[in-house]
């Protein structure tokens, strides 16, 4: 019996040994070179169009590609080119989802791939003003974000354009906050944003400023590609009544003005009071 014993004991002890041999030789073999590309070609053969080039790590924490490409019948529509994304494994201890780094130098989305035919489901008439913040078993937090050059194809807003993008997002305890910076690079336009919005703790904070020259995004979208566009709104206040300004034009002769109110509260409902005026 007491050898009996004597041998639990010894697979108890080396059970948890060798699961860590296990995993250890697992995480040295997919740091090592062939485990890699090993990784990289397994990846590409079950994701139908992907293809990825020089993965590297350390992984699991640190994920890198040199190059990574998707594409279909009518070639590639997505290039993505010296990528990184670094992950804080150990805020899963503190229940948080952390990821630390996401990096690109060049982004380039040339077109959007065909879809299955599905029209998309008409809006919901009862869907609520704002979502409600999802209640997740951990909190999701993203400490940086920043692509060095985005590249957008003419046919996915309808011309092409030039932009870099910078921000940070954390969704803790039913609240979201973001920032969130876009700037083209062909063309002295940009976009800022900034949130706040924590309905169970009475607060809704929200700024966008937006400006682009004659030929940008949203004008050409409207069909008026030879006009200027400005926007700036500032939602600032208690969940209970956050005074909200909206201030927009397209051109000289086109404006848009709104001021008012808008409640929300933590399950998604939400209501607003706006006044509205346009002038062309």
């Amino acid at each position: 019996m007491r050898r009996i014993l004597r041998i639990i004991g010894f697979l108890l002890l080396a059970l948890p040994v060798l699961l860590l041999a296990v995993l250890g030789g697992g995480l040295f073999w997919a740091n090592s070179e062939g485990g890699r590309a090993t990784i990289a070609r397994l990846a590409s053969e079950n994701v139908p169009g992907l293809h990825v080039e020089g993965l590297s790590g350390p992984l699991p924490g640190r994920i890198g590609v040199a190059r990574l490409t998707m594409s279909d019948a009518e070639g590639p529509w997505l290039e993505l080119e010296d990528a990184r994304i670094a992950l804080d494994l150990m805020a899963l201890v503190r229940r948080e989802a952390r990821i630390e780094v996401v990096t690109a130098r060049r982004v380039a989305l040339l077109r959007l791939p065909p879809g299955d035919g599905t029209p998309p489901p008409p809006p919901d008439p009862d869907a609520p003003l704002i979502p409600a913040l999802p209640d997740l078993p951990v909190a999701l937090r993203l400490d940086r974000l920043a692509v060095e050059r985005i590249e957008l194809g003419a046919p996915i807003l309808g011309t092409a354009a030039v932009l870099s993008l910078e921000g940070e997002a954390a969704l803790t305890a039913g609240r979201l906050s973001a920032r969130v910076e876009a700037r083209r690079i062909d063309t002295p336009a940009e976009v800022r944003l900034s949130l706040d919005l924590a309905p169970g703790s009475d607060r809704l904070m929200a700024r966008l400023d937006a400006s682009e020259p004659a030929g940008g995004l949203l004008a050409t979208m409207m069909g008026l590609p030879d006009r200027a566009a400005t926007a700036r709104l500032v939602l600032d206040g208690p969940a209970s009544g956050a005074r909200l300004d909206l201030q927009a034009s397209l051109g000289a002769d086109i404006t848009l003005a709104a001021e008012g109110q808008v409640s929300a509260a933590a399950d998604g409902a939400a209501a607003a009071a706006l006044t509205l005026r346009v002038a062309a």
